[in-house]
């Protein structure tokens, strides 16, 4: 008797250990039903202060855009920055067919790097950062089966002699690499009209050499935008705790002084509430060295593909930079193309993602969504890019190989108001700010008129 007693209960422990290790396994491999994100309602379609257009899932090229659009002609620089320029310049080349991609390096020597980026009567689209052809395959016609991947930062049209079509030449301005290309379909008759209109419509520009190889362009003359007011609208945190945990009915939640947690186990999600800032981390993601991990190269399309899947481009996020080697992607905030920067506010207006091994091992991002009020906005009147490069370069103890951009923004600064109350007011004031060690910071060391003031920080 009492040897069976013995043998039952390692029967007994025995299958309790496998139940445990089964349940453990399911409980770290477990992926959700896609029916059950469709059941999730979209946070882009939330409504809190007005009824918002219906949002549908977007578009790589609508979160992935060029930053400035240039055109070089006679030894002068015409440039855009606003959305509607840039967007024009997005659909048109949605139309282009690149073909015949291969590397153009070799016939560029090293020495002669600088003066092919000021090449005369070309177009030049800017990215904020190096995106992978991979990307770019995504979002426009490149026709090849075996297209090389690479790294560039911006694209130069330039006519070329004896034929009819343009000539796209994709420039990495870190390691100078340069690949080339055909649109067959943009022909020479079509870029002439394009560049008179850029040299009647555009704006002078001034270049700034940042580094050798990467130069800025800054408007030459003054810039006015208008100061904006907003309202800010908190998100529903259960709804990102919904769609970023695989079973949230596993998930336990506890408040420590302004924060909120929620875990699985596994993963846990942080709510900042002072800040309005979600923070989410997956534990068992961390790791790159698995087999299975996935390429660099496709890190940007499936950053993007992540917010979409749970409808998080609640406003205009827009891809500012990336680091392939720590596998981490940034979207920034935007208002008419325009960086959005909270230098002054206890948030943020960046998503950030760092990716592991085939997911998002950890996700930051605001926790609001902003929305226009039709009243309170006065126009600010901004310094030339001339006279802004002159302050930058007097900022004390200014290390100028650590300079990385200059650029106008708008900085968001919140409005005194009633704290119970959810629906807040902000403004965004535009203002000139400066890339410096990975760091935006506004400058300040001008009075700008309209009631807005730029100095160093």
């Amino acid at each position: 008797m009492g040897i069976r007693y013995e043998k039952l209960k390692t029967f007994l422990l025995l299958f309790l250990v496998v139940l445990s290790l089964v349940l453990t396994w399911n409980l770290w491999t477990y992926q959700p039903h896609y029916k059950i994100l469709e059941k999730n309602k979209y946070l882009q379609n939330e409504t809190y202060v007005s009824p918002l257009k219906s949002a549908s899932k977007k578009e790589l090229s609508d979160h992935i855009k060029f930053s400035q659009v240039i055109y070089h002609g006679n030894g002068s620089d015409y440039g855009a920055t606003i959305e509607k320029n840039v967007d024009n310049w997005l659909n048109e080349a949605k139309t282009w067919k690149f073909a015949n991609v291969y590397n153009y390096a070799p016939n560029v020597p090293s020495n002669d790097f600088d003066s092919f980026l000021h090449m005369d009567n070309a177009i030049e689209l800017i990215y904020p950062d190096n995106i992978s052809m991979k990307a770019f395959k995504d979002m426009f016609q490149v026709e090849g089966k075996s297209v090389p991947d690479f790294y560039f930062d911006r694209i130069f049209l330039k006519e070329k002699r004896g034929q009819s079509a343009i000539n796209a030449y994709f420039v990495d301005t870190k390691t100078r690499q340069i690949f080339v290309a055909i649109v067959s379909n943009f022909l020479q008759h079509d870029f002439d009209k394009k560049a008179a209109k850029m040299q009647s419509l555009y704006a002078p520009y001034t270049k700034y050499k940042i580094r050798d190889g990467k130069y800025i362009y800054l408007p030459k003359q003054s810039v006015t935008l208008d100061s904006l007011m907003y309202y800010s609208s908190p998100l529903d945190v259960d709804k990102f705790k919904n769609v970023l945990f695989g079973n949230p009915t596993y998930v336990k939640k506890e408040k420590v002084s302004n924060e909120e947690f929620y875990t699985d186990g596994t993963s846990v999600l942080a709510f900042v509430g002072n800040q309005d800032v979600i923070e989410y981390a997956n534990w068992a993601n961390l790791g790159t060295s698995n087999s299975e991990a996935i390429e660099v190269t496709s890190i940007l399309k499936r950053s993007f593909n992540f917010v979409n899947d749970h409808g998080g481009w609640t406003d205009a996020y827009y891809f500012s930079k990336w680091n392939p080697d720590k596998r981490e992607v940034m979207y920034q905030l935007h208002e008419n193309n325009y960086p959005v920067f909270s230098t002054s506010a206890p948030t943020t207006t960046e998503i950030y993602e760092k990716w592991g091994k085939a997911e998002v091992a950890k996700y930051r991002r605001p926790i609001y969504k902003i929305s226009r009020t039709s009243s309170g906005s006065f126009p600010v009147k901004l310094s030339s890019g001339l006279d802004i490069i002159k302050s930058v370069e007097k900022i004390p103890n200014l290390d100028k190989s650590q300079l990385q951009d200059i650029a106008i923004g708008y900085e968001l600064v919140p409005q005194q108001q009633n704290d119970s109350l959810e629906v807040r007011r902000i403004a965004l004031q535009p203002a000139w700010f400066y890339l410096y060690k990975g760091k935006w910071n506004k400058v300040e060391s001008l009075k700008e008129s309209g009631g807005a003031s730029n100095g160093l920080e």
